[in-house]
């Protein structure tokens, strides 16, 4: 592939939408609360996802849940993995809800005002465009949900 073809590469391209939360939770804890709230069914992979962040690669936990019926796939992924971080800000979110398919902006706007009335969430918003734009490890997520 030619450079110039990887700068025209947009990640809207892509079709995914992300949320960043910040929360003291564990993994299993997190994806639990937003199943109760959110009347979704999140699974733990037993495989973490394996993701090359620059010279290495650093595997994360992550969830899936898939709604047939919307044709919409969501993972919940821990930010912090075994050599790296995926998504870097100020500050950086603990963990990133992304979503794909043909509803995810409703779902994802719907489920980001359940998961702000939680208490043990501390902050929940949708990633600013600039922000999803360097998420180049979201073609893995892909493959990780067969």
């Amino acid at each position: 592939m030619a450079k110039r073809d990887l700068l025209d590469f947009s990640f809207s391209d892509l079709g995914f939408t992300a949320m960043a939360l910040h929360c003291n939770l564990p993994p299993h804890t997190l994806a639990w609360l937003i199943d109760r709230c959110c009347m979704s069914g999140f699974q733990r992979r037993v495989v973490p996802l394996e993701v090359p962040l620059r010279k290495i690669s650093s595997a994360h936990i992550y969830f899936y849940h898939d709604v047939p019926e919307t044709e919409t796939s969501f993972w919940l992924l821990e930010n912090r993995g075994t050599a790296g971080i995926l998504s870097t800000g100020r500050p950086d979110p603990d963990f990133l809800l992304v979503a794909k398919g043909e509803q995810k902006d409703e779902m994802l706007s719907l489920w980001l005002e359940l998961i702000k009335s939680e208490s043990a969430v501390s902050m929940a918003y949708i990633m600013p465009a600039d922000q999803q734009q360097r998420l180049n490890w979201l073609p893995y997520l892909t493959d990780s949900s067969e």
